[in-house]
């Protein structure tokens, strides 16, 4: 599934709010050292489904491109983003594969009815990177004003 979405925000922006994510996590749940590129993984508990999941970056090319597979024990899924900054901001096209969504697996009605609740998460995940962007950017402000 694709989405095509144009966030007000600087694609020095999104990729820093997305390496302070992913560094975040790296740091808790890796033991390897923390650098977000191409090959890095963790594994970590996830309390809602009471399993471990396992991410791991398929490809970053910072200001263009971010792939990251997750796999658990119910499903795969790969996120990937791909950028370019326009005059309005950055424009960003998010794909995401989910293994059990495949459309041999899956009767018609389901298969429509998932992509529509599917779709609708995607723009809100991206609107939600956006407000996480723009939260911060207004906490940089005020202490700024502070001096």
């Amino acid at each position: 599934m694709k989405i095509t979405r144009t966030l007000d925000v600087s694609e020095y922006e999104f990729y820093d709010y997305l390496e302070s994510q992913l560094l975040s996590d790296l740091q808790k749940h890796s033991m390897e050292p923390t650098e977000v590129k191409k090959g890095a993984a963790y594994t970590k508990f996830d309390e809602k489904t009471q399993s471990y999941v396992s991410f791991e970056i398929e490809d970053y090319k910072r200001g263009s491109s971010y792939r990251m597979k997750v796999k658990s024990s119910f499903d795969t899924c790969t996120v990937h983003y791909r950028t370019q900054a326009v005059p309005k901001g950055l424009e960003v096209i998010f794909y995401q594969e989910i293994e059990s969504f495949q459309s041999s697996k899956q009767n018609k009605f389901l298969r429509l009815f998932s992509e529509a609740v599917y779709f609708g998460r995607m723009s809100d995940a991206l609107f939600e990177i956006q407000k996480g962007i723009t939260r911060n950017r207004n906490e940089k402000l005020l202490a700024d004003e502070r001096g």
